[in-house]
């Protein structure tokens, strides 16, 4: 019990420190959370510590060693059955390579001739995950202290490297292997969320950053179906959610209630308010298909 205690403690600090803008000296707290979790054997501990770690080191600009131990931070957390914090980790590793994704093909567009060099004026490679409901569905507030609340532990999301099964492969990568990479990430983190029932914030997540992904793929790769499939689960899933009882809480769920009830009317769904019925029979299996 002591250590799990210090644990917390140093996790603590190290919230603190980064919400105070001192990013390094969180990473040094986090380090000896890992160092500490690993000296006395607790695994979930470890899985935790690394992924708090990876979003410092993505904030500090080392995209590269975040996704290692992303990567890293979902293999503990489910050899010891903690697939809310693996699930949290292929969303974080998600983030990061579509975040490289979008700047690749910013680079790929300017060498074709494209572009005159003003990033600003490409809206064809601003992904909608930018915009979904104001912003992504955790708060990146990091705490994954395991004695946190479910929400606290949530709060690691935080989406857009190429990072298949056997972890990320950096150097040149084009704009669409970081996107295929990105997409079989949230389809693993779909894959476990199907095999464990759960139909919560997790789901709500995933299943709108994917189909804002597939959506932004072009015409070619744009599978409508599946698209409105998976925004129409998300809206099942984070309507029983808007009756939570911190309000600050309830008027997010409500925000991405009506971005979700929108973008399923503006794809071809009959009433704004409720997902097609296709949609709502088809996103049951939406998290299992393969690319």
């Amino acid at each position: 019990e002591l250590p799990r205690l210090e644990l917390d403690a140093l996790n603590g600090a190290a919230l603190c420190y980064r919400a105070l803008g001192r990013p390094e000296v969180a990473l040094v707290m986090l380090r000896g959370c890992i160092a500490l979790s690993v000296r006395h054997g607790d695994v979930q501990g470890q899985a935790h510590a690394l992924g708090n770690a990876a979003l410092v080191l993505r904030a500090l600009g080392e995209a590269g060693e975040a996704i290692s131990l992303q990567v890293e931070s979902a293999r503990l957390a489910l050899s010891c059955g903690d697939w809310e914090c693996a699930v949290r980790a292929q969303i974080n590793v998600a983030n990061v390579l579509l975040e490289h994704a979008r700047a690749a093909a910013v680079d790929e567009a300017q060498q074709a001739g494209f572009l005159a060099g003003d990033e600003g004026s490409c809206e064809v490679f601003k992904s909608p995950l930018c915009h979904a409901a104001g912003g992504c569905l955790c708060d990146g507030v990091v705490d994954c202290r395991i004695g946190g609340t479910s929400h606290e532990r949530a709060c690691l999301g935080e989406v857009g490297f190429a990072a298949g099964p056997e972890g990320p492969s950096e150097g040149s990568a084009s704009s669409a292997d970081l996107r295929a990479d990105a997409e079989a990430q949230l389809r693993a983190a779909l894959e476990i969320l199907d095999g464990t029932g759960e139909d919560g914030e997790l789901r709500v997540n995933v299943c709108m950053r994917l189909a804002a992904l597939l959506e932004s793929a072009g015409e070619a790769r744009l599978d409508d179906r599946e698209v409105l499939a998976l925004y129409g689960r998300a809206l099942c899933c984070v309507t029983p959610l808007e009756s939570c009882e911190s309000d600050s809480r309830a008027a997010h769920y409500r925000r991405v209630a009506g971005t979700l009830q929108r973008k399923l009317s503006e794809l071809g769904g009959e009433d704004a308010h409720s997902p097609p019925p296709d949609a709502l029979v088809s996103a049951q299996t939406a998290g299992v298909l393969q690319s």
